[in-house]
């Protein structure tokens, strides 16, 4: 009898054990996820917003300007292609302000989820075989944010680039435009 007893009580032991190694992966992977998300954040608070309104501020009014003063008469195909492009960086700068919008607050949201999710396992509270599920779904919400974030940066850096390549090409055109427009003003 006293066999069976040690027995059963070094399965459940060991049972014990498996479950709490089990829990000490999800509870680190949890710690993981929420230092991926503080990272996230970090890059999202780094990011400097105000110089893309400005970058977008700018090349509205340069395309203001061209277009107030452009006579329809003939432009080179290369200004036209750098207005195409010009045009494209505000247009791209604010599709891609939704992801920052997004990811901003999903972070939040998927910090709290993860803060009671380790609330329930570190308790033991809930379905405890729907842990590795819980945490599976998280991880999947985790890098859909880094994702959005990788494109986002990506995108943004791809503005900025063509901008700093063009810009003081299509202002020096649109200077030149209202120059000229001035001056036949000035003639009349």
């Amino acid at each position: 009898m006293n066999l069976y007893f040690a027995v059963f009580l070094m399965l459940a032991v060991l049972l014990g054990s498996c479950k709490d190694a089990e829990k000490d992966a999800y509870l680190l992977e949890i710690d993981q996820m929420n230092l991926q998300l503080d990272s996230l954040w970090n890059e999202l608070e780094q990011n400097n917003i105000d110089t893309l309104k400005g970058i977008s501020k700018t090349v509205e009014l340069v395309i203001a300007k061209v277009q107030k003063n452009y006579f329809p008469d003939s432009i080179d195909l290369e200004i036209a292609g750098m207005m195409n492009i010009y045009k494209g960086i505000k247009k791209s700068l604010e599709r891609n302000s939704g992801n920052l919008a997004k990811a901003k607050a999903a972070i939040p949201e998927i910090k709290e989820t993860l803060g009671n999710l380790k609330h329930d396992i570190e308790n033991g509270a809930g379905n405890r075989e729907q842990y590795a599920e819980n945490v599976e779904y998280e991880r999947g919400k985790v890098k859909q944010v880094d994702e959005l974030l990788s494109f986002y940066f990506k995108a943004q850096n791809a503005s900025v680039s063509s901008f700093n390549d063009i810009h003081a090409k299509v202002e020096a055109f649109a200077n030149e435009l209202e120059q000229k427009r001035q001056k036949e003003v000035d003639e009349k």
